[in-house]
């Protein structure tokens, strides 16, 4: 078996807190974040519907990117749905 994936793959990630349950279209809100200590900003944001299988097919993927702001003190994330 031979694994093969990119180097960033296994890099630690930024982590959040307090995602809204849901989040209307050009909603403003926040998240509490906390970056890797080699991060140095935070490059995008999307919601992800991972979809589902049926009969050997895999339907309603979707993936949106959304516009994000990093706060000076890289701690709050503003983010516009």
């Amino acid at each position: 078996m031979e694994f093969d994936g990119p180097p960033y793959l296994l890099q630690p990630r930024p982590t959040y807190t307090g995602l809204p349950a849901t989040v209307n279209y050009a909603q403003v809100f926040t998240l509490p974040v906390t970056l890797p200590s080699t991060a140095t900003s935070v490059s995008e944001v999307s919601f992800m519907n991972l979809g589902f299988a049926t009969h050997g097919v895999h339907m309603d993927q979707g993936m949106v990117k959304l516009v994000s702001v990093l706060s000076p003190d890289q701690r709050t994330l503003t983010i516009t749905g």
